[in-house]
C-alpha cells in the first residue's frame, strides 16, 4: 500500500514502517521539514478500537447469560484449574458447594469418632454440578483396646435402576487392621496406581485404583471403621475438581 504522505513510510493495514532504511538514508532536513511531510507523518500511527464481546453460560440454568469475570473466591474462572481459597490446612469445606468451575481443592469430612461413619460430602445438593475425584485418603487414630478394620465406600451419584441392597460403586473392604494406640490409612491415588494400605507404618498394596471418577451432587464417600470405638478419631479427605 502506498504511503499516505509523500515522505511517509507507513503501512496503514499493519500500522508499521514500510521502509525503515529511510531513517539512515534520508537527509534530516527532509524528515524534519514540515508538519505534513516531516517526522510525524513518517511515524504516523492510525489507532483502532476493536470491540470484544464475552458470552458465557450459567452452569446452573439453561438461560444464556454473561459469566462473571470473577468467581465467589475472587479468582478468574478457568478450565485450567487452581486451588480454591479453602484448603484443608484451614477449615476444609465439608461439601462440594465451595468449588467454582475449574477449581481444585482438598476437601474433607469432619473428624468423627470411630463408631461413627465419616462421610463426604456432609449433605448432597441438587444443583446439577459435575466433579472429578482424583485422590482419596482415609485416616484413623485408634485409642483403646480393640481390633478395628478400616473400610472405604464410594457412590458416584449416577442414576441406578432403583433402591439397591448394595449401592456402592466401588469399595475397599479389607483395609488395615488397627489395634490400640495405632494409626491407619487407606490411600487411593489416580490409576494406574494401586490402593495403598498403611497399617501403623507398614504399607501394603491392594486393588488398582478406579480414579479419577466423575460424580454429581449426589456422590457419597464414606469411611467406616468396623469395631471402632468412641475414643477413636477418623476422617475421609478427597482431591476434587469441579468440571461443570
Amino acid at each position: 500500500m502506498a504511503a499516505p504522505y509523500p515522505n511517509s513510510a507507513v503501512d496503514d493495514d499493519e500500522n508499521g514502517i514500510e521502509d525503515s532504511s529511510r531513517l539512515f538514508t534520508t537527509p534530516a532536513r527532509d524528515l524534519l521539514g514540515g508538519a505534513a511531510k516531516g517526522l510525524r507523518s513518517f511515524f504516523r500511527y492510525k489507532r483502532r478500537i476493536k470491540p470484544v464481546i464475552i458470552v458465557g453460560r450459567n452452569v446452573t440454568t439453561n438461560a444464556q447469560t454473561i459469566d462473571p469475570l470473577f468467581d465467589v473466591n475472587g479468582l478468574v474462572p478457568t478450565t485450567g484449574g487452581y486451588l480454591s481459597d479453602s484448603p484443608i490446612t484451614a477449615s476444609p469445606p465439608t461439601d462440594f458447594t465451595a468449588l467454582e468451575v475449574g477449581e481444585w481443592d482438598f476437601l474433607a469430612s469432619a473428624i468423627v469418632a470411630g463408631n461413627v461413619t465419616a462421610s463426604f460430602p456432609s449433605a448432597s445438593t441438587t444443583d446439577g454440578r459435575l466433579f472429578e475425584i482424583h485422590q482419596i485418603l482415609t485416616t484413623l487414630i485408634a485409642v483403646g483396646v480393640a481390633t478395628r478394620t478400616m473400610t472405604l465406600f464410594a457412590q458416584t451419584g449416577m442414576p441406578d435402576a432403583g433402591v439397591m441392597t448394595t449401592d456402592d460403586d466401588f469399595a475397599v473392604l479389607a483395609g488395615p487392621s488397627i489395634t490400640d494406640a495405632q494409626q491407619g490409612r487407606i490411600f487411593v491415588p489416580r490409576a494406574p496406581g494401586l490402593v495403598q494400605l498403611n497399617d501403623n507404618g507398614t504399607i501394603t498394596t491392594s486393588d488398582i485404583s478406579p480414579l479419577p471418577i466423575q460424580c454429581g451432587d449426589a456422590g457419597l464417600f464414606e469411611s467406616v471403621i468396623t469395631a471402632g470405638l468412641a475414643a477413636d478419631s477418623h476422617r475421609i479427605a478427597l482431591v476434587v475438581r469441579r468440571v461443570a
